[in-house]
């Protein structure tokens, strides 16, 4: 394990998803970190974004991420953004897999979560909304069953023969990602 803060994604100060500056995780594996915050009750153990921005997550590994924040989750989303999550697998983080909070949706716009092709463990009931006035889209072809990993002396996370996610990602992704 590691002790460090979650890769973090921070917009601009525009509402207007047009301004919003995109980034993207791709082909990334993140595991066994361990995020202590003991300064704010939100946070993540894999990533954290707010404020303003756009987020893809493509092809991607989050696993056996922890925080020590009441609020937190493997990926924590704060705030009027939107993240995609494709062909990712999300699984064994504690205390939650996705969290989003946004105390400005009435003023800003929701925070918008886009899911397809993806697993992730305990599936939409793990998409967890604080404050509940965002949108979570749980699209086509997702799992929440375990993936089945085969785990490396290095800890590289690889999918097993018998894993429910071979061949369940898409190549069906928005333009231009």
């Amino acid at each position: 394990s590691a002790y460090a803060r979650p890769i973090s994604f921070i917009g601009t100060g525009s509402n207007d998803p047009e301004d919003f500056p995109e980034f993207t995780i791709l082909n990334s594996e993140i595991n066994n970190c361990d995020e202590h915050c003991h300064f704010f009750p939100e946070s993540a153990g894999a990533i954290f974004t707010a404020w303003n921005s756009k987020i893809n997550v493509i092809n991607c590994t989050i696993g056996d991420n922890s925080t020590t924040a009441d609020r937190g989750g493997a990926i924590f989303g704060f705030d009027n953004s939107i993240m995609n999550i494709y062909n990712t697998i999300i699984y064994g983080n504690t205390p939650r897999q996705i969290v989003i909070e946004n105390d400005y949706a009435a003023e800003a716009g929701p925070y918008i979560v886009n899911i397809k092709n993806s697993l992730i463990q305990g599936g939409n009931g793990q998409v967890y909304d604080v404050t509940d006035d965002n949108e979570i889209n749980w699209l086509g072809g997702n799992l929440r069953e375990d993936p089945l990993w085969n785990i490396s002396t290095d800890n590289q996370y690889f999918l097993s023969e018998e894993s429910p996610c071979i061949d369940a990602g898409t190549l069906d992704l928005p333009d231009g990602l």
